[in-house]
């Protein structure tokens, strides 16, 4: 299986100093059949905790933060496979409405605003 991307979906503040993240691994994987498949892989990490406001010079932090929460647990929800690549990643941008970076969707999602600099 090789990886060929991680996407960020929702980021959400819980309102008790902790963050939900939600996110989707993009991975080839070879069949024993001979043929290649694209499988998105779902999960969910909670109770990020993070008592700062989100800015744009601690996003970084709240990103560590979660990734430090993500390893240490079981996050897995679900795996879906395409014959495809451009169907699998179709369906990261367009039902998932998946990003590229953390900050991005960190700013999609409301917990991090453009600052008015």
């Amino acid at each position: 299986m090789d990886s060929l991307g991680q996407f960020f979906t929702d980021i959400e503040n819980d309102g008790n100093n902790h963050f939900n993240v939600d996110y989707a691994l993009l991975n080839e994987v070879k069949h024993d059949n001979g043929k290649t498949y694209y499988e998105v892989e779902i999960f969910r990490t909670e109770e990020v905790p993070f008592d700062e406001e989100v800015t744009e010079d601690n996003i970084g932090a709240l990103e560590s933060k979660w990734i430090e929460v993500d390893q240490s647990g079981d996050n897995y929800i679900e795996s879906i496979f395409f014959e495809n690549e451009e169907d699998a990643k179709d369906y990261i941008t367009l039902v998932l409405k998946g990003f590229s970076t953390f900050e991005k969707a960190a700013k999609e999602s409301g917990v991090l605003r453009d600052s008015l600099v």
